[in-house]
């Protein structure tokens, strides 16, 4: 990738110049050092196959795969410490996250903005990395009033890694809660956004043909919106407190992928996973799910304004489950409005529902991913989550020659009515101006039909019409308004 990418390392003055793979070190001081500065945040190792996971007092991590020898799986890859990728909250407007200018390495963060760090202890490591007793490492750390627990296990022989997080505050309203990292995929920092329809989880996977090796982030608690895009669009996301909630693949990007969990409350507990390589099965994280809840199909094609159907089903597996199931949407985007027929389901809370989806005329052409519905149920409660794809397709607006406004001559004292007929990229929005076709100094206010009734016509008068949606807009032609002698 020919694109530059400029890193702080925490020392005075010395920064970093990434051009793809490649890493020019510039120092700016006179001391001509090239070691990498020492951590103050301290971390510990668990020592795995295939991975080896470090991590930090400040809720960050770097991770190792001997798949992939001598690279760490994080940017800065080169960094042996720990790197961009950690636990976030929003609390009551302020951000709290790992201390990355501490890691000694570097980082590539700064769309953060400002923010909190936290500051923790780091347990030592137990288990013996069995099923039955797998690698654990603990870290407690706070900030800004309000204290996380993060309970990391791991079991040799898995390529992926679990995350249990609580949250607690006495003082202040956590508002969304993230997991994200900027991630290098296999000895590249370049990959392609990726989403996992079936695990709901945001990542990357490498730019071979087919793909070899990805990256997930994988929501265990539903995720409301989840991240893949270049790795400064998610920290610039998490900084204004929203991801963006679509997964768009593009070329090789330099990558980061995010989850997010919305409005969880002054206390919440979340659990989450990342993986390495080989897409793990959905069974390794659904443990003995007692109730299911799907959406069919999960992939549809529609155009902008259009309106779509899904069908949600919920149903019990375990045979002595006695609850009712609720649903409730995921955040859908503001161009989209969600609806269910129905949202309950008595005990043992098997139904069918539809799910319908309306598209605005100027929502963009994209395909939007982790359109979510969640199920809930129990006591305690219980949520699993279905998700759908939607593919939006759009074409601009055209005007055939014989749909113009047509030009004509009117009694001089009368008003004149001029009209356009679109051919195709429907639906439309409609603009009406005064002049001659491309000059926008004169907007005539409220006309926005297909139709224009003009003032009255005691001159040559011209006007046209601009026509748009989400893909472009087409100008028609100027129609000319003349009074009779």
């Amino acid at each position: 990738m020919n694109r530059f990418r400029a890193v702080t390392n925490g020392v005075a003055g010395s920064w970093v110049v990434r051009l793809g793979a490649l890493s020019v070190l510039i120092l700016m001081i006179a001391s001509g050092a090239f070691a990498q500065t020492p951590t103050t945040v301290t971390f510990k190792t668990i020592t795995g196959n295939p991975l080896k996971i470090n991590i930090g007092s400040d809720t960050a991590f770097q991770v190792f795969n001997t798949a992939v020898p001598g690279s760490g799986q994080v940017y800065p890859s080169s960094c042996q410490n720990i790197a961009d990728m950690g636990m976030f909250v929003n609390a009551d407007g302020q951000l709290i996250a790992p201390d990355f200018t501490n890691h000694g390495c570097g980082t590539a963060t700064g769309g953060l903005g400002s923010h909190l760090s936290w500051s923790g202890t780091v347990s030592d490591v137990s288990g013996d990395g069995g099923a039955t007793s797998p690698f654990v490492v603990s870290v407690t750390a706070a900030a800004g009033g309000v204290s996380i627990t993060m309970r990391v296990s791991y079991v040799n022989g898995e390529n992926f890694f679990r995350l249990s997080t609580s949250y607690a505050s006495s003082t202040a309203h956590i508002v969304n809660a993230y997991l994200a990292a900027d991630i290098y995929l296999a000895s590249s920092d370049a990959g392609v956004y990726f989403l996992e329809p079936s695990l709901h989880a945001p990542g990357g996977h490498d730019c071979s043909t087919p793909s070899t090796y990805t990256i997930l982030l994988i929501p265990i608690t539903p995720a409301s919106r989840v991240a893949a895009t270049a790795y400064g669009t998610v920290w610039t996301e998490i900084g204004r407190n929203q991801l963006d909630n679509t997964v768009t693949p593009a070329g090789c990007i330099d990558n980061g992928a995010g989850l997010e969990w919305d409005n969880i409350g002054p206390t919440a507990q979340i659990e989450s996973a990342v993986s390495f390589g080989d897409i793990p099965p959905v069974s390794a994280f659904q443990g003995s799910q007692p109730f299911t809840v799907t959406i069919d199909p999960n992939e549809i094609d529609a155009g902008a304004g259009d309106s779509v159907e899904f069908t949600v089903t919920t149903a019990h597996v375990d045979p002595d489950w006695k609850s009712p199931i609720t649903l409730s949407l995921g955040n859908f985007p503001d161009t989209m409005t969600a609806r269910l027929d129905q949202t309950t389901f008595d005990a043992p809370g098997d139904g069918t529902t539809k799910l319908h989806v309306t598209f605005s005329p100027d929502i963009f052409p994209s395909t939007y991913r982790g359109l979510t519905v969640f199920a809930t149920s129990g006591d305690p409660a219980q949520t699993f989550a279905a998700t759908a794809s939607i593919n939006l397709l759009c074409d601009p607006p055209f005007i055939l020659g014989t749909s113009q406004p047509k030009s004509q001559t009117v009694a001089r004292g009368t008003k004149a009515k001029v009209s356009v007929t679109v051919d195709g990229g429907l639906p439309v929005r409609y603009q009406w101006y005064r002049g001659h076709s491309g000059s926008t100094f004169q907007p005539l206010d409220g006309e926005n039909s297909p139709s224009l009734t003009t003032a009255t016509v005691n001159e040559v008068q011209e006007y046209w019409v601009r026509v748009t949606n989400a893909c472009g807009t087409e100008d028609s032609q100027t129609a000319v308004v003349t009074p009779t002698p």
